[in-house]
């Protein structure tokens, strides 16, 4: 585990499908509609993937925890949400995976298979999940932790001029981010996430000596010299 005077920051420029609306800001929550996998080049960033569900609602749901959650109507039909979920939140062992619920939408069973890949003796899978209108797709740009909180950025922008979608309705997009190393979900009480309608930003070629930051102007203040970071550019899906 990496001290707490050191976060990592890992960042790309990716294009996974999860549509936002068309003004920036931050939030904690988001979602996504159809699924996609971004595999890390060269090891630096970490592999994600993106369920992206037509309605408004969570496509994966972990088991119930003391906080942050939400209700559903059933429990026990298949298909159906479990009773009492979280939309976000960290796996770190086969049982919870074993317990994880995923909607029945294309790409479910890829999820599946991206959760079961996972290594928890050296890995940790974060669930996020973002609102996003279904004429625009999200980009996770990074994501940043470290034993106490975890933060993740995302950029959008319109769909291909050749998708059919209406500018005010919603759908919802659910995250599978796979951090690469062990996190205890008990000690993470801090969580933040926050978009830009310009999309993601390249990383400096230049950066100022012991530093490590991603040129983003709509993100906020530069990470401090005492973080890392690596980056990469994935390919669409």
């Amino acid at each position: 585990m990496v001290p707490l005077t050191r976060r990592r920051v890992l960042s790309g420029a990716v294009g996974l499908f999860a549509g936002f609306a068309g003004c920036s800001g931050t939030t904690e929550h988001s979602v996504t509609e159809t699924a996609s996998e971004s595999p890390a080049t060269g090891g630096s960033v970490p592999s994600h993937y993106a369920l992206r569900h037509t309605d408004d609602d969570p496509s994966i749901l972990l088991p119930d925890e003391p906080r942050r959650t939400k209700t559903a109507t059933s429990s026990t039909q298949a298909g159906v949400p479990p009773k009492v979920a979280q939309e976000r939140g960290f796996v770190t062992s086969t049982e919870t995976a074993e317990q994880m619920w995923f909607a029945d939408v294309d790409g479910a069973a890829e999820a599946r298979q991206f959760v079961a890949d996972t290594d928890f003796d050296s890995e940790t899978i974060y669930v996020e999940f973002q609102q996003v209108r279904e004429c625009f797709t999200l980009e996770l740009c990074s994501v940043t932790w470290s034993e106490s909180d975890i933060h993740t950025q995302y950029g959008s922008h319109y769909r291909s001029s050749d998708v059919s979608c209406q500018t005010d309705t919603k759908g919802g997009a659910s995250w599978l981010i796979r951090i690469p190393e062990v996190l205890d979900p008990d000690g993470i009480h801090s969580y933040g996430s926050g978009w830009s309608s310009g999309g993601c930003h390249r990383p400096r070629e230049h950066p100022e000596d012991g530093e490590a930051t991603t040129e983003a102007p709509h993100y906020g203040p530069k990470p401090p010299a005492n973080r890392t970071q690596t980056a990469t550019t994935e390919q669409n899906q």
